[in-house]
């Protein structure tokens, strides 16, 4: 295994285009603390700044394979995982996090995107949660929460009395 100056973490998710969320935005905030930052497309999106049109998963062989050859020559530190691809993926990254290969599990379940549109099927939520015994971090948002449990969740008020956009 290669010596790195620097840690180095890895970031597992959807390539948007736009740079707004996802992998690029993820190597950029890597950038930004001094971290050396991998990456690993889990699915690709056509989108913009206000809609997706179309998600597609990448091939678990391809994603396999690639992640395998990283974690020839590097050990993150940390692993965030985004927008995933499916079960598949979600499996995999499972046994490889309990193995200690992938470092502490960061988890942001991206089920939905800003603007309402589903990025993931409706069993999706149900296979994140067997990452739990992995996850250090888990960072739904008020939604993602309510999908992730099966529970309503209050959107808080805003100071300006209303209540924000779930």
């Amino acid at each position: 295994m290669r010596k790195h100056n620097k840690p180095c973490c890895l970031a597992i998710s959807g390539l948007d285009p736009s740079g707004g969320a996802g992998l690029l935005a993820d190597i950029r905030s890597f950038a930004a603390f001094g971290v050396h930052g991998l990456g690993l497309v889990s699915a690709e999106t056509a989108q913009n700044s206000t809609r997706v049109e179309a998600v597609w998963p990448r091939p678990l062989r391809a994603f396999t394979q690639q992640l395998a050859c990283l974690l020839e020559e590097f050990r993150p530190a940390a692993t965030k995982v985004g927008l995933a691809g499916g079960v598949g993926q979600l499996r995999l990254i499972r046994t490889w996090a309990q193995q200690g290969r992938l470092g502490q599990l960061v988890v942001d379940p991206v089920l939905v995107a800003s603007r309402g549109q589903s990025l993931a099927g409706q069993h999706m939520p149900r296979h994140l949660l067997e990452l739990m015994p992995a996850i250090s971090v888990l960072t739904p948002n008020l939604p993602e929460l309510a999908d992730l449990t099966g529970m309503a969740v209050d959107t808080p008020a805003r100071a300006d009395g209303r209540t924000t956009p779930a």
